[in-house]
């Protein structure tokens, strides 16, 4: 039986290699076959990944949490605890969503933010720089920078835009 050590204080712990992309998955946890976990990725305590989701880079999921739909977890980014990326949405740099945090629709967390606790980002709603949300909710086409502020309508399309550019036309 292969072990892996996921580095969390447990040492190896039984093990896989998941069938869609090679990433290392605890036999604890869950990760639907549709899913792709780059080889680099991993899924352990009993996260699960479900339909379409793309889990790559040096990302992890953990502990309860749950990505599910077409969401994408990639970079360095870490979910954990009860949070939950569903829908569209995006976690990706270094960015940690965790608590019972919610992210759905098109919502996106970059860079190094973190949203938690029972904080909830929809719509087109984006959490960037060093911004720390929590226990907060933000809908509609808003960013939430490191400063905390809620920039207006053309300063979120700006941010979209260039996301689009840079990670969905380049196939990110």
């Amino acid at each position: 039986m292969p072990t892996f050590d996921f580095r969390d204080g447990n040492g190896p712990v039984p093990a896989h290699r998941h069938i869609n992309g090679g990433g290392w998955v605890a036999d604890t946890a869950y990760v639907a076959p549709s899913v792709f976990l780059g080889k680099f990725a991993r899924v352990y305590h009993t996260a699960q990944v479900l339909d379409n989701a793309i889990v790559y880079d040096y990302a992890k999921v953990f502990g309860h949490a749950l990505v599910k739909d077409f969401a994408r977890v990639y970079g360095n980014a870490a979910v954990y605890d009860h949070a939950c990326v569903c829908d569209h949405a995006h976690v990706f740099n270094n960015a940690f969503v965790y608590g019972s945090a919610v992210l759905k629709d098109f919502s996106l967390v970059l860079d190094h933010a973190e949203v938690l606790g029972t904080s909830t980002l929809s719509d087109q709603a984006s959490a960037c720089g060093h911004a720390i949300l929590h226990n907060k909710s933000l809908t509609g086409r808003v960013v939430y920078d490191t400063r905390g502020l809620k920039f207006d309508e053309d300063y979120a399309n700006t941010v979209l835009t260039e996301f689009v550019d840079k990670h969905l036309k380049a196939g990110g």
